[in-house]
């Protein structure tokens, strides 16, 4: 028979499944919780009292916290109804973290001999069928070295590009995609450009970084690897 959760291990257990859902509020909602708890022992604001004897407000803590770092959202289309939201700017913790993380992907740079093939293997030409092999052929090539991802998807970018300019329409291009790679619609035009950033910036397409974190990012990445220019050349 299993024991039973002590109510502090339920609390865990709880913040753990929220913060799987919802990383971004996790924090804020425990603490919403345990104050919630609080409340009840108190007529005004739950205030504790520090060792030196200051006291400190929960209630005002906690809305400040909230204030700082929840999503600030604008929309981007006139009817707001249809429209998507995105964030205004980044939260401050969000910016940290980007800062962070072009850090880290500015470290990878490498200096690995790849075993893809090179770019000059590729065509430029408008031969559709050539090309969807090629795509195919890389896209097989899943498990190669981590030093080497990235360069992988710079060419698969290039083949990208090339099918597209090619093709009638871009419906028919994105299906001959989605039937050989089944890249989907966001991906397959993030690839292309990422290979048009890494053509200016040369030095972008030898790091070893997940590429879905460079995608995720790519916003922020876009914006920053001009900035820093000399670098990347």
């Amino acid at each position: 028979m299993a024991t039973p959760l002590s109510l502090e291990d339920e609390y865990v257990k709880n913040f753990i499944a929220n913060r799987s859902l919802d990383v971004d509020n996790a924090y804020i909602n425990i603490l919403d919780d345990l104050l919630s708890t609080l409340q009840s022992l108190y007529t005004g604001p739950v205030m504790i009292v520090t060792p030196n004897f200051l006291n400190l407000n929960l209630n005002l803590i906690t809305e400040k916290i909230k204030q700082t770092t929840k999503p600030q959202y604008v929309s981007n289309a006139i009817n707001f109804v249809s429209s998507r939201l995105t964030e205004n700017q980044p939260r401050p913790d969000e910016t940290l973290k980007q800062d962070k993380m072009y850090l880290q992907l500015k470290n990878s740079i490498n200096d690995s001999n790849f075993e893809l093939p090179t770019e000059n293997a590729i065509p430029n030409d408008d031969n559709i069928t050539n090309l969807r092999h090629i795509l195919k052929d890389l896209n097989r090539r899943k498990e190669v070295p981590k030093s080497q991802a990235t360069y992988q998807c710079y060419l698969m970018g290039k083949v990208l590009l090339s099918l597209k300019n090619n093709q009638p329409s871009r419906v028919e291009f994105l299906k001959c995609v989605k039937n050989d790679v089944l890249y989907s619609k966001s991906y397959t035009y993030f690839l292309i450009d990422f290979y048009l950033l890494c053509s200016n910036y040369t030095k972008l397409r030898t790091v070893s970084f997940p590429i879905r974190t460079i995608m995720r990012n790519f916003s922020f990445i876009k914006k920053s690897i001009p900035r820093d220019a000399p670098f990347w050349m």
